[in-house]
């Protein structure tokens, strides 16, 4: 079971609390939104830089979600760039069994863009819907299509005992 954690810092945080309370959370975001560990580390440096640059403007709205929100765009422009994915070392992480399901990892390599970014950001993330939208820049009606196909993929791929697995 993963708890779900705030995406806010306490009233009257400071870049630092911030950063250490997100970074591994972004990190994991990144890493599988790309399966690239060095694109994933690159792009979550790049988000915190930005934050840190603005960390006046976005701290007094909600800073986790606009970190995602940058995190995701910037794994999306590399995606653009790059045709193939490399480098699928395993990050460490203490999110449960999800990340050593090599299957599952396999197969969210061949979803699309969008259908494995919302079920990064549903299921390993453990945001709701509406957050997931909002990160991934669209609707939340088209949120849920993509989480739909996604599901329908997934159990095509990994067969329906690992895909229901990642839901519960």
């Amino acid at each position: 079971m993963i708890t779900k954690r705030s995406t806010n810092p306490p009233p009257g945080s400071t870049f630092d609390d911030f950063f250490r309370d997100q970074q591994q959370r972004v990190l994991q975001l990144c890493w599988l939104s790309t399966l690239d560990r060095a694109a994933a580390a690159d792009a979550a440096q790049e988000a915190f830089a930005r934050a840190y640059t603005r960390w006046g403007t976005i701290s007094e709205g909600n800073p986790g979600a606009w970190i995602r929100t940058v995190a995701l765009n910037l794994c999306r422009d590399r995606w653009r760039k790059e045709s193939r994915l490399s480098d699928r070392a395993l990050p460490e992480s203490s999110a449960g069994d999800r990340y050593q399901n090599t299957d599952l990892l396999s197969a969210l390599e061949l979803l699309s863009g969008r259908q494995r970014e919302v079920i990064v950001l549903r299921y390993w993330m453990d945001l709701k819907l509406d957050d997931c939208a909002k990160a991934m820049n669209v609707s939340t009606s088209s949120a849920r299509q993509h989480l739909s196909r996604a599901h329908d993929r997934l159990r095509d791929l990994v067969g329906p005992e690992i895909a229901k697995d990642l839901v519960s």
